[in-house]
């Protein structure tokens, strides 16, 4: 049995010695639905390797609200079917629309980490994306309220600090907590900073420039 690889270096396919291609995905399920008991918009993965990946415990995958945001989940091998599997909770106002996996990473039996993007496990010939319906669908984008720049001052060092307040409202499932603000020089170079809304929406960051800052 030898291994065949992708453009990339990674293997995809192995060889039986019969001559015949077996891929080391076997099998995807990907399923968005509404579970019954909580009412809970939840992604259901379900993944079968083949034998080169027996000594794998857990798997890495990939998923997003497709031309949204990204999120990496470990997915565990389940005991009884030897498939990883996992059932994943949404947000109870998640976006409907079409969610899609876009890599899985696993480590074969040799130690090697292997990636498998969207595009290769669609030529294998799955199906890599679903369609959520979720009636507490919450589509509306937060609002900016405000922004503020306050009295900007130079440290004992140099550094230029540029107070920003931020305002900001969501009418549907609320705003999350954490945001990054991101200020653009003149010169095209940009400096990104995190933030933490409170509990009314409001927010203040200290931008702080080097004076050797472009």
């Amino acid at each position: 049995m030898h291994r065949l690889y992708g453009p990339h270096g990674n293997p995809i396919w192995y060889l039986t010695m019969t001559a015949q291609l077996v891929p080391d995905v076997e099998s995807i399920e990907f399923v968005a639905r509404i579970d019954p008991d909580s009412q809970t918009p939840t992604l259901s993965i379900r993944v079968g390797l083949s034998d080169y990946f027996s000594q794998a415990t857990s798997i890495q995958v990939l998923y997003w609200f497709v031309n949204g945001r990204q999120t990496w989940v470990q997915i565990h091998r389940d005991p009884l079917t030897g498939g990883f599997s996992s059932d994943i909770a949404l947000s109870p106002y998640a976006v409907s629309g079409a969610y899609a996996i876009r890599s899985i990473m696993a480590i074969d039996d040799q130690g090697t980490l292997v990636q498998f993007s969207e595009a290769q496990l669609v030529e294998l010939g799955f199906d890599m994306d679903v369609e959520l319906i979720n009636p507490n669908s919450d589509n509306t984008a937060p609002e900016v309220g405000s922004l503020s720049i306050g009295a900007v001052g130079f440290d004992t060092t140099g550094g230029l600090h540029i107070p920003i307040q931020v305002t900001a409202s969501d009418i549907g499932s609320g705003l999350e907590r954490h945001f990054i603000l991101e200020l653009f020089s003149p010169s095209g170079a940009s400096l990104q900073q995190w933030g933490q809304f409170d509990a009314d929406g409001n927010a203040q960051i200290d931008f702080l420039l080097s004076i050797r800052s472009a």
